[in-house]
């Protein structure tokens, strides 16, 4: 297959200076590389005591005690929240007229630039003095893919008029504490969670060590410079300065390196004497990095016709990529690792709208992702009995030490359909990549584990299987009785674990052996998927999202104010679960994922339930989309593609200042994916692109089942190529792709 080497545009926000839009700038500008994220602050500073520059580790954490006035001893007794780092980042610069800040000067120019071709970030920020001289700042950083310990800022200063000594004070230092109140229960509440052990100073660089308060992490951070500095220790801050003499027209530079040394970052344990050994030079580092971006978009070739959408997009991708999949042991919190929001937990948000991603450009990195969940079998045991169940696992609802962590269980523990989720997104690995290992290995006992936790929350009754007091995934309807979402993906759940495991006995029953089963239980599974409860009202013709969802109040959306958004922070829940009112896709989301057939009740569900849904949640519109696709309303998924492209980007639910919304990242690929491209992961391969005529080019090159593929559309023509021969389904015939096949579009 050809090599493309069409690279993505720089992602640039310019003369954003308003406080809202730089605290908004400091997480889309944020970097990081799976295990270390940095946000986007200024290295200089606001000069403003609320500066709180920080840097996160995906796992690394402390807890916190629960108090309930009330309390369970099958309550979650402990919180979990990620952890506040030391800062490494900043750098002050005085002058003779006061510090370059915005406190102290004026910014008259402000240029911001992601350079996603390369994998790094550029900063021009000119600030007036109050004599009226100028000097630019320039910042270029570098959060290092191939170094997961290493911060890089490259420094220009260049005096346009100014005259005189400029003093340098480069420093590590403890996190800010602040004891902001809020309700918000989407922002992680302040403390100390971070407390100083020590630092040292040497000739040419300085270090600092400190632990989780709680469960006694430990990070040692480090910076060096290829300037000299002269290192010095204050209150629990590192410095080192330097003082140069700025002529106009002239630019001074400088590199600091700063390591992040943990065995998250550094899995070897190499003694920090040996990483700065092999630390290198700016150059050799930003040529890696370079290096790795040109590997990156090579895989992750992608194309719309519109240009800011194509940006969008592939933004999207590569934060949503630089968020996890480096290690078995974490996975992709709900904000990644740009910032504090939701605590740093991983969700069910990884299985249904991250994990395809990964699956279809980096399998090997989803096999990660998913052996999170096999090394935390334990702790899913252990909630499992805590829930009242004999058998299986019940996978945490939210958590990062793989115990469940979420105290409010109607809205949490209730959601069980995450063993279904789980149990989808393995079946989708296992398609597309046919390994077998894992699945023998790991794979099915967590598909089997989890199934039998669902079988025995449920019940037969009058030959009907019901699963009761559930909550799916529209969390403004709680602790009902057979959620057509959970019951849908417990049917597809039950039904994959059977086919397997009748398709691989041999293989199988030494995980049957394991867990003290036989397959025998197999026939329960099958008679329980066969009468799923799956409810339908024959007079609207739709689903029913579940037992009494159809018989509560209705309530018109346009008579909730615009500024009551989300219903969850202005309405009491009782409110809210006594209305027909969804927070997320639920009823329609299994639809898409199971890609059921489009008929009347698809479509009548689908316009019932979008008409009383609040898209408060993130995890929406992509859904929505997807949907409206489908049903050849290519108008309405257009806008919910737009909508889900930018809501970090345009800030529409007005909070990407505590991080990016990584769920709605995933689900953007997969609007590109399942909903323009009409492609399903399945044991053959489906592919079948939608007409609609607002993009005229859509592309996408993905790996499935060992072969590089690309789906091309122009002018609702298609062509599929292959570096290998390989079957799919294209719309409703089986094709042998041997170079390249080729369709027409049909319209609606």
């Amino acid at each position: 297959m050809k090599k493309n080497k069409l690279l993505p545009q720089n992602l640039e926000r310019h003369q954003r200076m308003a406080s809202s839009e730089l605290a908004v700038d400091e997480t889309i500008f944020s970097q990081s590389n799976g295990i270390l994220g940095v946000r986007a602050c200024f290295a200089e500073g606001t000069g403003k005591a609320s500066d709180d520059p920080y840097a996160l580790i995906n796992g690394f954490y402390n807890t916190i005690p629960y108090h309930y006035e009330e309390n369970s001893i099958h309550f979650p007794q402990e919180g979990q929240t990620i952890v506040k780092l030391m800062d490494t980042t900043s750098i002050t610069f005085k002058t003779n007229q006061g510090f370059l800040n915005l406190s102290e000067a004026k910014l008259v120019d402000l240029k911001r630039t992601y350079v996603l071709s390369q994998g790094l970030t550029l900063r021009e920020a000119t600030y007036q003095l109050k004599n009226r001289n100028k000097i630019i700042l320039r910042e270029e950083r570098i959060v290092s893919q191939s170094k997961k310990y290493l911060v890089i800022s490259h420094i220009e200063i260049e005096s346009v008029d100014y005259e005189g000594p400029i003093e340098i004070t480069s420093m590590m230092k403890m996190p800010l504490v602040t004891n902001t109140v809020h309700n918000d229960p989407r922002v992680a509440q302040e403390k100390k969670h971070l407390n100083f052990v020590s630092s040292l100073v040497e000739k040419n660089y300085a270090s600092m060590t400190a632990e989780s308060e709680v469960t006694k992490m430990s990070i040692e951070t480090a910076m060096v410079h290829d300037e000299t500095f002269v290192y010095s220790l204050t209150d629990q801050t590192v410095i080192a300065k330097k003082t140069l003499q700025l002529t106009a027209k002239k630019i001074k530079r400088f590199t600091k390196f700063q390591i992040y040394n943990s065995l998250f970052t550094n899995p070897k344990n190499e003694t920090l004497k040996e990483i700065l050994d092999q630390l290198g030079d700016y150059n050799s580092n930003k040529q890696a990095q370079i290096d790795w971006a040109d590997d990156f978009w090579e895989k992750n070739q992608m194309g719309l016709s519109e240009a800011e959408s194509l940006l969008a997009l592939q933004y999207n991708v590569y934060q949503l990529n630089s968020s996890g999949g480096e290690n078995e042991m974490i996975q992709i919190a709900a904000k990644g690792i740009s910032g504090v929001g939701y605590e740093g937990h991983y969700f069910w948000d990884t299985e249904i709208y991250m994990l395809p991603y990964f699956i279809m450009t980096a399998p090997e990195k989803a096999k990660r992702l998913l052996m999170f969940r096999y090394h935390h079998l334990e702790q899913a045991r252990e909630e499992a009995r805590k829930l009242g169940i004999s058998v299986g696992i019940k996978i945490p609802w939210r958590t990062i030490n793989g115990t469940e962590t979420s105290p409010y269980y109607p809205a949490g523990s209730a959601q069980i359909h995450i063993n279904s989720d789980l149990a989808y997104v393995i079946m989708q690995y296992y398609y597309a990549t046919q390994d077998e290992d894992f699945m023998i290995q790991y794979g099915f006992e967590l598909v089997l584990e989890t199934a039998l936790f669902i079988l025995e929350y449920g019940v037969f009754k009058d030959n009907v299987f019901h699963i009761n007091t559930v909550t799916g995934p529209d969390e403004y309807t709680a602790l009902v009785n057979d959620n057509f979402y959970t019951n849908s993906m417990a049917k597809r759940h039950f039904e994959n674990v059977v086919a397997y495991a009748m398709s691989h006995q041999n293989e199988v029953r030494s995980v049957f052996k394991k867990i003290g089963m036989t397959l025998s239980i197999l026939d329960q599974l099958s008679l329980a998927a066969s009468q799923m409860n799956l409810i339908q009202d024959e007079t609207l013709k739709i689903v029913a999202q579940d037992e009494s969802f159809l018989s509560k109040k209705n309530i018109n959306l346009d008579s909730i104010p615009s500024d009551k958004h989300p219903l969850l922070l202005h309405y009491h829940p009782l409110f809210i679960y006594r209305h027909q009112l969804l927070k997320q896709s639920d009823a329609v989301l299994a639809m898409v994922l199971l890609n059921l057939n489009r008929d009347d009740y698809y479509h009548n569900s689908f316009y019932y339930y979008l008409n009383r849904t609040t898209h408060d949640s993130s995890l929406s519109k992509c859904m929505y989309g997807i949907a409206a696709y489908g049903l050849g309303r290519s108008d309405l998924g257009k806008e919910f593609l737009m909508d889900s492209l930018h809501i970090d980007l345009k800030d529409t639910k007005r909070h990407t200042q505590h991080g990016l919304h990584m769920a709605n990242m995933g689900g953007g690929y997969l609007l590109l994916a399942y909903g323009l491209l009409g492609i399903r992961l399945e044991r053959i391969l489906k592919i079948a692109p939608v007409y609609q005529d607002y993009f005229t080019e859509v592309s996408l090159k993905f790996r499935y089942q060992g072969c590089v593929l690309s789906v091309e559309v122009k002018e609702n023509k298609v062509e599929v190529t292959s570096d290998k021969p390989i079957l799919i389904q294209l719309f409703d015939k089986q094709v042998l792709v041997d170079t390249s096949t080729q369709a027409l579009i049909k319209s609606a």
